[in-house]
């Protein structure tokens, strides 16, 4: 196959589409071994051959952003400081999520929350009772049900910052005045419902899975969570899933965008761009359709040039949802990634090309709803 590089990516977006369109779908004959532990993401369930870190904001990352500092969306990482490509948390409003901390750096949390709702009150008498969002309005604390925290709102702009165990969890939402309603019952879905969640506990009441914590609900609220893990056993391999609400085709929009191609597409070319200098695809086809327990959508499976010009594996999986369904019918997507030299630093030997194909695909026959109680 001919390397993609940066001056052919737009060409080629078009190749993937027309590359996956008009093809059967076969059924995944993968099984999932009976050694593998159960996690969930958001509201799906996902299967995991043993231990794993997870990634998470950092200490001085949540500190800084729940000071109101830092950048507007801070990378997570695991817990020995790396990076990890797509974690985002998004349920009923922004979220985010830090790695298990302490009492000591939970204080810090807690005092960077206060010195940022006090900060907010200062520019609201500044600006003589308007918010930035134009509304008249006055600062009002919020409770926090039985979690220590910081919560206040401005007109309908929320702020709160949780403690869920040893874990800490900014959220934010803000919508319009006449929107009021349908935000406090999100403000009180989410603290009435989150609680700690152990790794690879799977809660048997309905609602969402973050890392290292779990939300109840009644099923109905939007999301779009991502987690990613790392392999302990072969550090050079990271598993990230996302499960998100499907979303519904604007109506002067091109249905096709929506596809679970077009997603994947955007995937390798705009999302995952700045990882490497060049991507091929390793099947003749650039994409297979596929059908897996957790719906029907495309896999690909990737060579990586990376910018010092060693060569790494990616296999992706993205499934097209249905927002119309009775049911829930979300948009997935689940990748796993090789980057040997997370590997070799630590004496480790990188899993090979065909054992990422193989773990992707048995990881994506093992993505499924999470049983409805």
């Amino acid at each position: 196959m001919t390397i993609l590089n940066a001056q052919a990516k737009l060409a080629h977006r078009f190749l993937f589409a027309v590359c996956s369109a008009g093809l059967g779908f076969g059924a995944s004959a993968v099984e999932v071994p009976p050694s593998w532990r159960t996690e969930c993401v958001g509201r799906t369930l996902l299967q995991l051959p043993g231990e794993v870190d997870v990634a998470a904001l950092s200490a001085t990352d949540f500190r800084e952003y729940a000071a109101g500092n830092g950048d507007a969306y801070p990378r997570s990482k695991f817990p020995d400081g790396q990076y990890a490509f797509g974690p985002m948390q998004s349920f009923m409003g922004l979220m985010l999520v830090s790695q298990p901390e302490g009492e000591p750096r939970r204080r810090e949390f807690r005092q960077a929350a206060e010195g940022r709702k006090a900060a907010d009150l200062r520019r609201l008498k500044a600006n003589h009772g308007i918010t930035p969002r134009g509304q008249r309005a006055n600062l009002e604390t919020l409770e926090t049900a039985r979690h220590a925290g910081v919560a206040w709102r401005m007109g309908s702009h929320y702020s709160a910052y949780i403690e869920v165990g040893r874990g800490a969890l900014w959220w934010g939402v803000s919508g319009r005045p006449e929107e009021m309603a349908v935000l406090e019952k999100y403000y009180r879905t989410l603290i009435n419902g989150v609680q700690p969640r152990a790794l690879f506990t799977v809660p048997s009441a309905p609602g969402v899975c973050l890392p290292h914590m779990f939300i109840g609900d009644d099923g109905t609220n939007p999301r779009s969570i991502s987690v990613a893990y790392r392999l302990r056993e072969h550090p050079d391999i990271t598993v990230w899933m996302e499960d998100r609400n499907a979303r519904v085709v604007d109506k002067n929009g091109n249905p096709s965008a929506y596809s679970a191609a077009a997603r994947a597409d955007f995937f390798w070319m705009q999302d995952y761009a700045g990882n490497y200098q060049s991507v091929r695809s390793l099947w003749q086809e650039l994409y297979k359709e596929v059908t897996v327990p957790a719906g029907r959508g495309v896999e690909s499976f990737v060579a990586l040039k990376r910018k010092d010009g060693t060569e790494d594996y990616g296999y992706l999986l993205s499934v097209r949802g249905e927002p119309n369904a009775k049911d829930d019918r979300p948009d997935l997507m689940m990748y796993v990634i090789r980057d040997a030299a997370y590997a070799r630093a630590k004496g480790v030997a990188p899993i090979s090309r065909e054992g990422v194909l193989e773990l992707g695909k048995t990881i994506a026959a093992g993505m499924r709803p999470l049983p409805a109680k």
